[in-house]
């Protein structure tokens, strides 16, 4: 008997699932708590991780395959391959299933490469999933959160400092379907200038699969003290409200004076009756 490579999704792409070479996690449990071999295929299933399966359905799955009747008919070995998510800290999220990428690791001075790491319960998946594809707004946050990633984590002080990031543009190209399986980010750093507090970067990000490009994009930011940049919103923010007030003001004085316009015509056309 011949053992059998599988991928392995979150229950999110079943559609991609369909009349693959691929199941999802739900399945992949249900065949786990099989008494029945004849469900399995005739050779062992080696198992490798797709996008959407959570670190914690990873955690499930491995304490049932430690008890499963027919345990010796799976191969999870390729599971502890899986690279480290990247923290809190530099992905600025509060909730890893909300971390799309894992650990950037430094290519060579200016180049960067990080893993996607989509977990099914994302804030990006719940409403922008077709089941077959990788949606684009979630590579596009893939992209944004490599951004965070790699200065946070290569660039910036461990210092205990706060850093706030102002993101000047994005522009984007999609060359081909993103499909839930290994992914690639491939990061590159055009332009650094430092500026007192600040540091200013132009960037290039690419989206990698199959050694062919799904996505590419340039990007400009500033990272920058949070003091500053919070002084800076807080000014616009207060300037931008009180406008926004003054207009509705005027508005509704507009609108007043022209409803007693109209209310001193018709009881002129009353009286006239």
């Amino acid at each position: 008997m011949q053992d059998e490579l599988w991928l392995v999704v979150g229950d999110r792409f079943w559609q991609f699932a369909v009349d693959r070479k691929a199941i999802t996690v739900s399945y992949l449990r249900g065949l786990l708590n099989s008494a029945r071999g004849r469900e399995l295929p005739e050779g062992r299933m080696v198992l490798t991780l797709g996008q959407g399966v959570s670190d914690e359905d990873i955690a499930e799955v491995m304490a049932m395959a430690a008890h499963a009747p027919h345990a010796q008919r799976f191969d999870f070995s390729r599971w502890h391959d899986r690279p480290t998510r990247a923290s809190s800290y530099v992905s600025h999220k509060l909730r890893a299933e909300n971390i799309l990428l894992s650990e950037a690791h430094k290519l060579d001075d200016v180049t960067f490469a990080m893993e996607l790491m989509l977990d099914d319960h994302c804030e990006l998946m719940i409403d922008h999933q077709t089941g077959r594809h990788l949606a684009g707004v979630v590579l596009i946050e893939a992209v944004r959160q490599s951004m965070l990633v790699v200065t946070e984590g290569h660039y910036l002080p461990r210092d205990g400092k706060k850093h706030d990031f102002t993101f000047h543009n994005l522009n984007v190209k999609f060359h081909r379907y993103c499909f839930p399986f290994a992914t690639q980010l491939r990061y590159t750093v055009r332009e650094r200038e430092v500026r007192g507090n600040r540091n200013l970067f132009t960037v290039e990000a690419q989206i990698e699969q199959c050694d062919q490009v799904a996505l590419s994009a340039t990007a400009s930011m500033t990272a920058h003290i949070s003091p500053v940049l919070s002084k800076i919103e807080s000014e616009q923010a207060t300037r931008s409200l009180e406008y926004h007030l003054a207009k509705l003001s005027q508005v509704v004085t507009t609108h007043i004076s022209q409803q007693e316009r109209v209310d001193e015509i018709q009881i002129a056309v009353l009286e006239d009756q």
